[in-house]
C-alpha cells in the first residue's frame, strides 16, 4: 500500500516475460560475447552400479560399482554451459590441491573437462 492506500499490486493482465523467441534471441546474443565466470572449480565423480544389499554397519546401501564417470563441477561446468551456448567463457577459480586437481590437470576426466581445463591453462 502507498501511503495514499493505494495498492502496489497491478491488476493488468499478466504477459509471459519470456516466450519462446525471445529465449531464442537471448541465447543466440551469447554467440561472439565472453563472458567471465569466477568461482571454485570442482571435479564432480558419479560412480553408478547396483545396490545389492544394506550394510550390517550402517543403514545404507552396498553398491557394486559399474562404471566411474568424471564431470567439470561448480564454476568449471558453468564455464562448459556458457561455451555450449557459443560464447567463449573465461574462467577464474580455485583448485584445491588434491587428487582431483591432479585429475583434472592430466586431462583424465572426459574430453570435454580436458578441453575446457586446457583453455583455462592456456589463458
Amino acid at each position: 500500500m502507498t501511503a495514499t492506500g493505494k495498492s502496489l499490486v497491478s491488476t493488468a493482465p499478466v504477459t509471459p516475460q519470456f516466450t519462446r523467441g525471445s529465449l531464442t534471441k537471448r541465447v543466440e546474443s551469447f554467440r561472439q560475447k565472453r563472458v567471465l565466470v569466477i568461482g571454485d572449480v570442482i571435479l564432480d565423480r558419479y560412480l553408478w552400479g547396483k545396490a545389492t544389499r544394506v550394510s550390517p554397519e550402517a543403514p545404507v546401501l552396498v553398491v557394486d560399482v559399474e562404471k566411474e564417470e568424471l564431470r567439470l563441477g561448480g564454476a568449471a561446468n558453468v564455464a562448459q554451459n556458457v561455451r555450449a551456448l557459443g560464447a567463449t567463457p573465461l574462467l577464474i577459480g580455485v583448485v584445491g590441491a588434491d587428487g582431483a586437481a591432479s585429475t583434472m590437470r592430466q586431462g583424465r576426466c572426459s574430453a570435454a573437462c580436458w578441453t575446457a581445463w586446457g583453455r583455462r591453462r592456456a589463458a
